[in-house]
């Protein structure tokens, strides 16, 4: 019997890693709509999952190679930034109806949306394509912490869709959107420990960096200049202050951009975002 769970597991471990089921073991070619399935997550459990990815990271702590696709973390981080400058607006100034609805519109309908359709659109697939095929063991484990960056992502764009509907009802609403940011911040900050912990060393030993700038200029492509330009404002204030991560950037954007950040912030982001 238990040799026959262990076959079962890792026949589904293969159908998902090629995409032919869901994580939670749902056909994808089934005409009828699956049941709710009894176990969360893939063939791994979480702490499988961890532990392995854990295991090989400490065995491939030599490998010099270095993560490149550095402006998806800085995107993170400013929406954890900016949502927390918004918490604080919401509870300084809950009268001023125009400037929170501002900053909420901004915090919810461009930051979060652009990060969240990235991750969803490009980089999430990306990131399992890439890892299944090049380290199917290790690809396992990866879409074990890939679906708990979804759910967490879920959860925020739960409270963006209450923090917009709030934002109809400012002043008496101020305290909900202040509560609801504050989750935002928190819970974001928690995708980026994993992202940190997990998800960012691996892809640095696994997918060439070669491979990785690629990937950066798809990521350009579809966000476009302008928004672009906006998004690098952003990344650059919520790093401004972290000499580790300022070197970082200073090594990855061409110095032409940085210069034209002071620029672009003036005509570009604060026209659009608000200074708040």
């Amino acid at each position: 019997m238990k040799c026959t769970t262990r076959v079962s597991r890792l026949w589904l471990c293969f159908q998902v890693l090629m995409g032919l089921v869901t994580s939670r073991g749902f056909s994808l070619f089934a005409r009828k709509a699956p049941q709710k399935a009894d176990v969360i997550g893939s063939c791994l459990s979480r702490a499988e999952a961890y532990e392995q990815l854990e295991t090989f990271l400490q065995q491939d702590a030599a490998n010099s190679a270095t993560f490149q696709i550095q402006g998806w973390r800085w995107h993170t981080m400013s929406l954890a930034r900016q949502a927390e400058r918004l918490q604080q607006l919401a509870v300084r100034r809950p009268h001023d109806t125009a400037v929170i609805t501002r900053a909420v519109q901004h915090v919810v309908n461009f930051n979060m949306k652009a990060l969240h359709q990235i991750e969803t659109d490009l980089f999430f697939p990306w990131v399992r394509k890439q890892i299944a095929t090049k380290n199917p063991a290790i690809g396992s484990a990866i879409h074990v912490v890939l679906e708990e960056l979804e759910e967490l992502r879920q959860s925020v764009q739960i409270l963006g869709s209450q923090m917009n509907q709030d934002a109809t009802l400012i002043p008496s609403s101020s305290a909900s959107i202040a509560e609801r940011s504050a989750q935002v911040a928190q819970q974001t900050r928690s995708m980026l420990h994993l992202e940190n912990t997990y998800l960012v060393p691996t892809i640095a030993r696994i997918i060439p960096e070669s491979e990785q700038k690629s990937f950066n200029n798809q990521v350009i492509r579809n966000l476009g200049i302008w928004d672009s330009r906006l998004h690098l404002v952003g990344m650059y204030e919520a790093i401004a202050d972290d000499p580790t991560e300022m070197k970082l950037f200073e090594q990855i954007i061409p110095s032409l951009a940085r210069k034209m950040i002071p620029r672009w912030k003036r005509l570009l982001y604060e026209p659009v975002a608000g200074d708040w």
